[in-house]
């Protein structure tokens, strides 16, 4: 059985949401998010033009589609909200204006009170 995750990006109140299915243990998927963060930097002045929403497609598809490009391990896929079996829980903040990655933060998402809905809620 896999490790699952998923990551949300979000940018002002736009969200989008990543799920890996396996290895998705923070000494896997943190060190992905940081060269995720730094690619990203390099795409800012050109989606700084874009509305939010596309921004957060063009950046969903950089982590989906060209995780080779980036040389990333893990293999991720869109999807619609948190999954209710995952063990960690990711969140990227990209700002609004400048596009850059300010946060990339993880949490797990197990406990005695288990409800990642709960999680999703409160971000």
């Amino acid at each position: 059985m896999g490790t699952r995750c998923n990551i949300v990006l979000k940018c002002g109140d736009q969200r989008k949401y990543i799920y890996r299915h396996y290895d998705g243990y923070p000494s896997s998927v943190e060190p992905e998010l940081k060269k995720y963060a730094e690619a990203i930097r390099w795409y800012s002045i050109e989606a700084s033009f874009a509305p939010t929403h596309k921004m957060l497609n063009f950046y969903a598809d950089l982590l989906v589609k060209h995780h080779e490009l980036l040389k990333l391990e893990g293999k991720y896929e869109v999807t619609n909200g948190i999954h209710g079996d995952i063990d960690w829980l990711y969140n990227v903040t990209i700002d609004e204006k400048t596009h850059k990655v300010t946060a990339i933060g993880y949490s797990s998402a197990r406990g005695k009170d288990h409800n990642p809905y709960a999680m999703l809620e409160a971000s």
